[in-house]
């Protein structure tokens, strides 16, 4: 690491404040040492590598895409959120993979900001691409219906964030940008769709600790549009109402607002006909806040009575209880609901209200078993049963028992009344209350829905509400049920965003890389698996005889108890108060979170007592006995009445079939993602808690969705319909280009670089940041499209000339690189057979070169001699004559063998032609025999005489032919066995030879490994500690002339610096390939210049899992750049350079160059000459032969004047 490393700017974690400004100013094995910045203070900390990241050198700019940071990491993106809250833009693009998902990141401002969403707003982002303006929701709901009727495929758009966010603000900015855009010419249904939030969150929302309004169900509302893309209905789904808030609230909270504006907003004829009085009388609004929501001018307008005095209103600028319940009348009337409906649904929300103020006594009258009402009970008795249109006595009688019919013994269809004590009363009278007001809210969004139809409907628009991710001091069955959605809809996320994404790249063959990312599937497994999923595991544990909360706990533990993701409360140091029965911690994919089972049993209970479920449906209200027809039990089957604990579903199994639903129709449609943050737990504007945004970021996936967001393309496009957009508008002779070369002119003329898009086989893909123009294209004008052909028409000219003079070139290159092989091959001939002359008579010519030096040496010792006297001349002057005549005579006998050898080769090749010669003139005198056998034996009698003369003479030539041959042979076999001779004197000269090199190498090498283990055991007799040294004085202590002193701070440098390098690699990494892919997309006349910066990339990362890592290679090339910047022209020249790797970074390097000493460098000691690059960037792996054996490398180093100490262990 170089010097400069230290005082480089990091975002380190801060416990307030999320991530903190510091430099740094040490840094060890493990951790560094920071500063922090912008501070008075100079006190100094220390952080983990894993913790830090590196900061911008500009952190005061903020950018709308953040994409666009100089550094992809939680510490910049915080930083971004951070500077954009507080100069007022509360929104930021997020794009993601895919064109169907560009993440909004939406921070809550907590204040009407009144320009942000007016009518002109609208106007100005209507038809206008993303990415052109400012980051808005209305952006988002824009690019939704432009993606919509462009792709004719119906979208979603997912808003989720923490209680307090923004979510149902949000959602209803989307529903009112819609309807004022394209709902203008549908009259009453535009109106309808906007009254729908009204209506909802009167009856869905509640004041919390952590919001004033607060959504308490999820909700799903979806806007229909025809083929022409005006809005023709709409329609609403809800899931997982907050039941147990009815019965009960914390002290800082509230019920439903729907009960605080009834009894505000009622006039006297109301509330008498309701019976309603005090907020404070109501035992299901006591035991929370008692306040109102209420500003000056509304408080005077609540009549006298309804408040309670002693404490004062509470302010909110978007709930007012009493201006709420008069828009609510006014929503009732706007979608169609008649004046009796209106007042039957405030009777039972009043019902609901007397009904909970019936309490409950152990004590009868007769003393037996059961329970009897309280006497405060008998008017909220009398009152709920005329609200409900029942019978008082059979409320009486219903809520103090239950019908129970038997199964084994007793009369066939004998019903038993079944006495209750007090705690079964009151759980009875809860439980009717939350049927009650459960079936009202489905009535209530099932009417919302019929007063929306949307016949001729060809697509839509759903946007989804649904609650963030939780982690509370206290998790219950509602924090477990909202985070398995958050699981499903992250997995969902994962699912289009990335797996999707990526094989649709595999598909087109983008050649992208992998992307890895964290899949939540065995979490999802933990709820949803058969026998032994938790939601089985809670349903089986109803329908036992004696359920408890202890047993299940234990029963979930003993299913998974090797499951990585579910672990004992114990484990966790937060919750080790909590026994391992009474709750469980689950792994999810934002937090870990710890579940209290203590109301898991009861809250997923969702049975009602059979005759309280019959006793509604004898109601004399039409509505109330509307609320329990369908879902009531039936007088046709008695069965029910004993079967019904094992029959009737869960809130976990109904919870589970509407999400997949929910899921179902998601995957059906195009997706957004809105992330909604709050800037602080206090609600307050212009407030950034940074450390609570952060939690926020992780937990919704953005910090881990951050590593991949510059890799993909979130734009494309398919050859086939863009090439439908101008096909008609083409000329004749452009009628017939393929759809993939029109794209790329397309393209080119708009003027987008090679390195903003690429080609799949059928779509065309576009990187981020570039959707404005990849729009631009698919939305022009006519004039506009005939002028951009013309262009398209004049650029594809110029292409095919320089396709043409590009290929003419290259066969001119082709010819000639032909011809320059040709010469090459000719050389290389040529010097390959001087090479093998040269070692076949060089030892002999050097041999005659010296004796002939010997004798010219030799006539100058005649002067020498001269000056001796006479007896010493006579004696030396002998010696040096009989000196001189065995150096001749020596001389002599190397030229004869020399001129033997070569008679011998000669002699040789001649046998063989002497040999070829017999074999042919002994074929041609058989044959000649032969055909004169006739002849001869016609004139055998004739010519006996001369015959016999002529035998004679045969036999004699025959004899000497004999004789000739094997004197032939003779000779050839001596000549064979000199020359064996010769050869085994020249191997036995060889192998001597080798032997001693050998030998002198073993010696050297293991003189040097002595000397490495005497410095080792050295060594080990005193080790030093520097891992408290400062990182100056370690740089220091390298120089030291203690020899143990250096060596030990040369290992502690190479250690500090391994680790700092590593986690650099994992930090910058993605910015140089950024850097590196747009540099390699630069103009062509720039590789020479690449191919010389390849001398700085000569290592692998083939082998980074091993300890030592050596490679070799040689470069040629016209200009070669070094450190000195030294340029050699003319003839290409080689420049070889060895490397040698422990684990990620260089170790030792060697460098060898023509007319240049080699350049020996060793980590700790030639920092500056040493490559900067670690294992994982280089691409020398790649190359075949890069990767030499550590024999080799030792041998070089040693060979080059290397310290033998440094050298492997391994080689002998």
């Amino acid at each position: 690491m170089d010097v400069e490393g230290l005082n480089m700017h990091v975002w380190a974690p801060d416990d307030k404040d999320g991530f903190v400004l510091c430099k740094i100013v040490d840094i060890g094995c493990e951790w560094v040492t920071l500063q922090r910045l912008h501070q008075t203070e100079t006190e100094t900390f220390q952080a983990f590598y894993d913790n830090i990241f590196p900061a911008g050198e500009d952190i005061s700019r903020d950018v709308d895409d953040n994409c666009s940071l100089i550094y992809l990491n939680d510490g910049s993106l915080l930083n971004n959120c951070r500077l954009r809250y507080n100069r007022k833009q509360f929104y930021a693009y997020y794009p993601e993979w895919t064109y169907v998902a560009n993440i909004l990141i939406a921070i809550n401002p907590y204040e009407q900001i009144s320009s942000l969403y007016d009518i002109e707003m609208v106007h100005k982002y209507k038809g206008k691409s993303l990415g052109t303006l400012p980051p808005h929701i209305f952006a988002v709901a824009d690019k939704a219906y432009r993606d919509m009727m462009s792709n004719h495929e119906s979208q979603s758009v997912i808003i989720s964030g923490e209680s307090g966010a923004g979510k149902t603000e949000s959602q209803k900015h989307i529903i009112r940008f819609l309807c004022e855009s394209w709902g203008h010419l549908v009259g009453t249904i535009e109106q309808r769709i906007l009254e729908i939030s009204t209506i909802l969150e009167s009856f869905g929302n509640a004041k919390t600790a952590c919001n004033n309004n607060s959504s308490r169900f999820g909700k799903f509302v979806e806007i229909h549009f025809n083929e022409k893309g005006i809005i023709v209905g709409g329609f609403v789904s809800h899931y997982l109402l907050e039941r147990s808030r009815l019965c009960g609230q914390n002290v800082c909270e509230r019920n439903y607002h729907i009960f605080y504006q009834l009894i505000a907003g009622a006039d006297d004829q109301m509330a008498n006909k309701l019976k309603l009085n005090k907020l404070e009388i109501f035992d299901y609004l006591n035991k929370g806040c008692m306040q109102f929501f209420l500003n000056k001018e509304s408080s005077s307008k609540v009549i006298p009575g309804r408040k309670k005095y002693d404490l004062d209103d509470m302010r909110d600028d978007l709930i007012d209880d009493y201006n709420d319940f008069q828009r609510l009348l006014d929503a009732f009337s706007h979608i169609n609901v008649s004046e009796d409906i209106r007042d039957g649904v405030f009777e039972i929300v009043a019902a609901v209200l007397h009904l909970g103020n019936i309490e409950f006594s152990d004590e009868t009258v007769d003393f037996k078993s059961g329970c009897n009402l309280t006497k405060r009970s008998e008017i909220y008795l009398v009152n709920t049963a005329e609200l409900l249109g029942i019978e008082v006595i059979d409320l009486r009688k219903h809520l103090v028992t239950r019908l129970m019919q038997p199964t084994r013994s007793g009369t066939k269809g004998t019903l038993y009344a079944i006495p209750l004590r007090a705690s079964e009363a009151t759980a009875a009278r809860d439980a009717l209350a939350k049927a009650i007001y459960s079936n009202l809210f489905t009535a209530i969004v099932n009417k919302i829905a019929e007063c929306m139809p949307f016949d001729g409907s060809a697509f839509s628009i759903g946007v989804l509400d649904t609650a963030g991710f939780e982690s509370l001091d206290v998790n219950s069955y509602e924090q477990f049920c909202i985070n398995y959605c958050n699981e499903k809809l992250q997995n969902f996320f994962n699912e289009r965003i990335l797996m999707d994404e990526q094989n649709l790249y595999c598909k087109e063959q983008l050649h992208c890389d992998t992307i890895e990312f964290n899949d939540n599937k065995d979490c999802i497994e933990l709820f949803e698996q058969k026998v032994y999923g938790i939601f089985e595991l809670l349903d089986n544990e109803s329908r036992l005889p004696r359920s408890s909360t202890q047993h299940f706990t234990r029963a979930v533990h003993e299913a998974h108890i090797c499951h990585p993701c579910l672990m004992v409360p114990q484990s966790s140091p937060r919750h080790r108060t909590m026994r391992d029965d009474e709750g469980f911690i689950i792994c999810h994919y934002a937090a870990d979170v710890c579940y209290d089972t203590a109301q898991f049993l009861n809250k997923n209970n969702d049975t009602l007592h059979a005759s309280l479920q019959c006793l509604m449906q004898q109601s004399r209200k039409s509505l109330v006995y509307e609320l329990f027809t369908d879902n009531g039990f039936s007088n046709t089957d008695r069965r029910d009445v004993s079967q019904s604990k094992l029959m009737n579903a869960s809130v976990g199994n109904k919870f589970r079939s509407q999400l997949d639903i929910l899921l179902s129709k998601l995957r059906e449609t195009g997706t957004h993602f809105v992330r909604c943050i709050k800037p602080n737990s206090e609600m307050k504007s212009n407030q950034f808690n940074g450390a609570q945004v952060l939690l926020q970021l992780k937990c919704s996936g953005m910090s881990s969705a951050l590593k991949v967001m510059q890799r993909g393309f979130p734009s494309r496009i398919s050859y086939l319909s863009l090439y439908n957009i101008y096909q008609k508008h083409l000329p004749s002779k452009l009628m017939t280009l393929d759809a993939q070369l029109l794209c790329k002119c397309l393209f080119r003329v708009v003027g987008l670089e090679e390195k903003d898009y690429k080609f799949g086989l059928t779509k065309a893909f576009f990187r981020h940041g570039k959707f404005a123009e990849f729009d631009k294209i698919q939305h022009l004008s006519k004039e506009n499209i005939e002028n951009l052909i013309e262009r398209i028409s004049s650029w594809l000219y110029r292409f095919r000339f320089r396709r043409a003079q590009f290929a003419v070139i290259c066969l001119v290159k082709v010819e000639r690189l032909l011809a320059y092989r040709a010469k090459c091959r000719i050389k290389i001939q040529s010097a390959a057979r001087t090479y093998i002359l040269h070692k076949l008579y060089r030892p002999r010519i050097n041999a005659l070169s010296t004796l002939s030096e010997l004798l010219e040496s030799i006539n100058g010792m005649y002067s020498l001699i001269n000056k001796l006297n006479e007896t010493d001349l006579c004696k030396w002057t002998t010696f040096i004559v009989a000196l001189k005549e065995d150096i001749k005579r020596l001389k002599y006998e190397m030229k004869a063998k020399l001129f033997e050898l070569k008679l011998n080769l000669i002699f040789l090749h001649y046998k063989r032609i002497l040999l070829s010669f017999l074999h042919i003139t002994s074929s041609a005198d058989r044959e000649i025999f032969h055909q004169c056998d006739a002849l001869v034996n016609d004139a055998k009698e004739k010519q006996q005489v001369a015959t016999n003369g002529l035998l004679e003479m045969q036999v004699d030539r025959e004899n000497f032919e004999k004789e000739q041959q094997s004197q032939l042979k003779n000779e050839f076999k001596m000549h064979v066995l000199i020359s064996q001779q010769i050869n085994e004197k020249a191997q036995e000269t060889q192998q001597m030879t080798e032997s001693l090199d050998e030998s002198l190498e073993r010696k050297v090498i293991m003189i040097a490994k002595e000397k490495s283990q005497m410095l080792e055991n050295s060594h080990m007799i005193q080790v030093r500690d520097l891992s408290k040294w400062y990182y100056v004085d370690i740089r220091n202590g390298i120089n030291s002339s203690d020899p143990k002193l250096s060596s030990a701070c040369k290992n502690e440098y190479y250690r500090r610096m391994r680790a700092y390098n590593e986690w650099k690699e994992r930090n910058l990494a993605s910015k140089e390939l950024t850097y590196m892919t747009e540099k390699n997309g630069s103009k062509e006349d720039e590789d020479h210049k690449i191919a010389s910066d390849r001398y700085f990339r000569i290592v692998a990362s083939r082998l980074t899992n091993r300890e030592k890592n050596l490679f070799g290679k040689a470069f040629s090339c016209s200009y070669c750049y070094y450190k000195s910047k030294q340029r050699i022209m003319g003839k290409s020249h080689f420049t070889v350079w060895y490397g040698h790797f422990r684990n990620e970074f260089i170790y030792r390097q060697i460098e060898i160059s023509p007319k240049k000493s080699p350049i020996l460098s060793v980590t700790g000691q030639h920092n500056k000459n040493m490559c900067k690059l670690s294992l994982k960037k280089t691409t020398l792996s790649k190359r075949k032969g890069a990767e030499i054996s550590a024999a080799r490398f030792d041998r070089i180093w040693m060979g080059n004047g290397g310290d033998p100490h440094l050298c492997s262990s391994e080689i002998v």
